[in-house]
């Protein structure tokens, strides 16, 4: 289940085509923080190169930016880190985590309609990413990191 974006109550049934944050209801999507959320976003936009050099892409620094949200002090921590946001600029690693997100979130990816088999499938799907050095450093990375600054 994900929830709202923008209360943080009710389960979400929506994303939003601009800013892509989920939520729930059409009392949510014209609120003040959404909309407040969309001129940061306007606002914030950043182009990149990738190591090739000939790509640029726009990413959306406000998708780190945790002055309106209470995140977790762990998240915090992982946000501010140097070296996650070095994995995070990898367009490989990117796509690998989107298509687990989206594996979580989907139901018509895998037919599942439970978030246990979604996450079964899910980890079936990292199981073959194993031979994926890149994959393998990070994932090896975040549960370093978690272990050394859990509370």
């Amino acid at each position: 289940m994900v929830l709202c974006g923008i209360c943080l109550d009710s389960e979400s049934k929506y994303k939003c085509p601009k800013c892509t944050i989920a939520y729930c209801s059409l009392l949510c999507y014209k609120s003040e923080i959404h909309k407040a959320k969309d001129e940061k976003i306007d606002n914030s936009k950043e182009a990149f190169t990738t190591e090739s050099g000939d790509t640029t892409k726009t990413i959306d620094s406000s998708v780190i930016d945790n002055s309106e949200i209470k995140l977790p002090p762990i998240i915090q921590l992982l946000i501010n880190n140097q070296k996650f946001k070095q994995y995070m600029q990898s367009p490989t690693l990117q796509i690998h985590l989107k298509t687990i997100l989206s594996i979580l979130q989907e139901v018509s990816l895998t037919n599942e309609y439970t978030s246990e088999g979604r996450q079964e499938v899910a980890v079936k799907f990292m199981g073959d990413l194993s031979n994926n050095e890149e994959v393998d450093d990070f994932f090896e990375w975040l549960f370093k990191f978690i272990t050394e600054n859990e509370a």
